[in-house]
């Protein structure tokens, strides 16, 4: 159930986020803790709509492929879209590092992709997100593929994940920013409770 997950992950999970990161989706959050987002389809992001595959072929030409990466032409290069908060499973709202990660893997294991591009634009997420990217990254590293982030916004969560690459690169020299790796608590105050 999607929104338990997104719901779990918000109160109980470790954070590695930017300050920025978190003010952008208070309003989210705060709906959330009050229950009031409507729940009534909870197919996560996933189900409804796949992570689209993207390959940048020979000549620098970018397409989306529909049949996989077994209809890439030999020599691709597999695009990996990691947006927004990082979190492990795909919420009715976002992506899941484990979605990412399948991406990822099976594109390591196609022959016609010799590397992957992980185009990054996180603040971070949840500490439990980023196994699943290292892993994968790990994964198509050991098979001989190269793997770049290529990134605008990499902070946090997401730059530890990014750091596992063969290289990172700045989307663009203007608002492309790195750093910020830390870890958010928060501590429920329970003084009402307890009077």
């Amino acid at each position: 159930m999607a929104f338990s997950n997104l719901y779990s992950a918000v109160c109980r999970g470790k954070w590695f986020v930017s300050f920025r990161e978190v003010e952008s989706n208070l309003l989210l959050v705060n709906r959330l803790l009050e229950h009031g987002i409507d729940n009534q389809d909870n197919r996560i992001l996933a189900d409804r709509e796949p992570v689209p595959l993207m390959i940048a072929a020979a000549g620098g030409r970018t397409a989306r492929l529909s049949g996989g990466y077994a209809d890439a032409p030999k020599g691709s290069t597999a695009i990996i879209p990691v947006h927004g908060t990082l979190l492990k499973y795909g919420t009715y709202c976002s992506y899941g590092t484990m979605e990412y990660a399948d991406l990822i893997r099976e594109a390591a294991d196609s022959p016609n992709i010799s590397s992957v591009l992980c185009d990054i634009d996180s603040g971070g997420g949840a500490v439990d997100a980023i196994a699943p990217l290292v892993d994968a990254i790990l994964y198509a590293r050991g098979k001989g593929k190269a793997v770049v982030a290529h990134c605008d916004l990499c902070a946090s969560a997401a730059y530890y994940a990014a750091s596992y690459c063969n290289e990172i690169i700045a989307a663009n020299e203007v608002s492309a920013e790195f750093g910020s790796i830390g870890v958010m608590m928060s501590f429920p105050d329970y003084a009402k409770y307890y009077e």
